[in-house]
């Protein structure tokens, strides 16, 4: 799978670049497995304190932004 990318869509919480960001690490070392190596992430944080309206917002403009760059 060496040459293709990968788009990742994150979680509910605020853990990114946190130590407790288990996730990202993970899936990262995973797809590096297959060869997938160019890793784009769109996080979605907030969603589970209450700040969805503007956690939808921002997530839904980095869709919109990684839709037009392909």
């Amino acid at each position: 799978m060496e040459g293709k990318r990968a788009v990742l869509l994150a979680r509910g919480g605020q853990y990114a670049g946190t130590p407790l960001d288990s996730q990202l690490p993970h899936l990262k070392a995973m797809l590096g497995l297959i060869g997938i190596t160019e890793v784009e992430t769109i996080f979605a944080e907030g969603l589970s304190t209450g700040q969805q309206a503007s956690a939808r917002e921002e997530a839904k403009q980095a869709i919109e932004g990684v839709v037009k760059r392909l």
